[in-house]
């Protein structure tokens, strides 16, 4: 996950003064990669992952057309899991993402902490508000450009292929940045990070370790897509102009993707994602509804260039010139019309679920037709 850190000009002298503190830490307590790499007495197995990170930034520039631009190339060890918390909220009957907005890197559904302390204030104070509140941790966040971001102890001993798919996640948002769309810009990121990592992985001819970590990733993937159908049945349920029953159909919803979960719990991670359906809430929802929305887009649009990666950057700038609703839409068509929506061959499919889905879709039609008059 990644979150951009805004330095300049933000809504508060406070969050700011954070902000500011916590970045200045970061550029204290960077050590050159160089050094670290020539220093007999560092670890061997840090050697051998700087090695990897420093190979990937490489084959990053060299072959896919980014520029670092200097960073990676200094290391900073935390006393610390994740390098910043990010907060999310969203209003009880809503989906969309409470916004902040800062200079030059516009608005985002979320706001960064350098501490966690500080995250979760912030998160009980929107929720004194009103709002569904979540909090999660970020292993490493992009500068975009305006520091030389370092490599961090929160993810340097990551297996080979997830590191390199995050270095090359935030080295794209350097290449294309598009203020304000987060939906643009992170699926942007995922598709050539993870395009980017399988061309790395096919040059040293070790596929197998790629395809062995792909699927890995598979049990996640099958419980994201289960919660983007709740989220989609939710979105249907908050319609309802009546309250009460917005507030029962919202509990049915929870209760029965709770139920699904543990239906097919050895298909969704075998316990790994318990604490995930104890808390999912709206603000939830959020958080997972940017990062891979228009991927199928990108690639298609990759494969429209025969995977030609300047064509392609070139392909994706021109996109970042539309207005946002033009932008979204052509990503949308492009998955469509190349037949890269979604594959549902191996979603998780639970019927009770599946039912109340279709009820809600039926009970917002017969809203919509009673709103237009259509009572017959």
């Amino acid at each position: 996950m990644t979150v951009v850190v805004c330095l300049i000009g933000c809504d508060s002298l406070g969050y700011y003064a954070h902000l500011t503190g916590g970045q200045w830490n970061l550029v204290r307590a960077r050590q050159s990669v160089e050094r670290i790499l020539a220093d007999r007495a560092t670890d061997a197995e840090l050697k051998q992952h700087l090695l990897v990170a420093q190979n990937v930034v490489a084959f990053a520039e060299s072959d896919l057309g980014l520029s670092a631009h200097g960073s990676y190339r200094q290391y900073v060890h935390l006393d610390r899991s994740f390098v910043v918390w990010n907060v999310f909220a969203a209003e009880p009957w809503s989906l969309e993402g409470f916004e902040w907005c800062y200079p030059f890197v516009g608005c985002a559904p979320y706001r960064g902490f350098f501490s966690r302390r500080g995250a979760t204030q912030a998160a009980a104070e929107l929720a004194g508000d009103g709002y569904e509140t979540f909090v999660g941790g970020v292993p490493a966040y992009s500068t975009l450009g305006w520091f030389d971001d370092p490599i961090l102890s929160s993810f340097i001993d990551w297996p080979a292929p997830q590191l390199a798919e995050l270095l090359i996640h935030e080295i794209a948002h350097q290449r294309v940045w598009v203020k304000g769309d987060a939906a643009f810009n992170e699926s942007f990121a995922s598709f050539v990070a993870q395009a980017g990592t399988r061309a790395w992985f096919q040059r040293r001819e070790r596929m197998e370790e790629f395809n062995a970590y792909r699927a890995s990733v598979v049990e996640w993937r099958r419980l994201r897509d289960l919660l983007i159908a709740a989220k989609a049945t939710l979105q249907v349920a908050y319609t309802n102009p009546d309250e009460h029953q917005r507030g029962v159909d919202k509990q049915r919803i929870l209760e029965d993707l709770r139920a699904c979960y543990i239906e097919k719990r050895d298909r969704l991670g075998r316990g790994r994602y318990d604490s995930v359906l104890e808390h999912v809430n709206n603000a939830y929802f959020v958080s997972i509804g940017t990062y891979e929305d228009y991927q199928p887009g990108f690639e298609a649009l990759f494969q429209e260039v025969d995977g030609d990666w300047s064509a392609f950057f070139d392909a994706v700038e021109t996109l970042a010139e539309l207005a946002e609703s033009e932008r979204h839409a052509r990503l949308s068509h492009q998955q469509v019309a190349q037949g890269r929506d979604h594959d549902d061959a191996d979603q998780v499919q639970c019927e009770a679920f599946l039912r109340h889905r279709l009820n809600a879709e039926t009970s917002s039609a017969e809203h919509d037709d009673i709103g237009r008059g259509r009572h017959g």
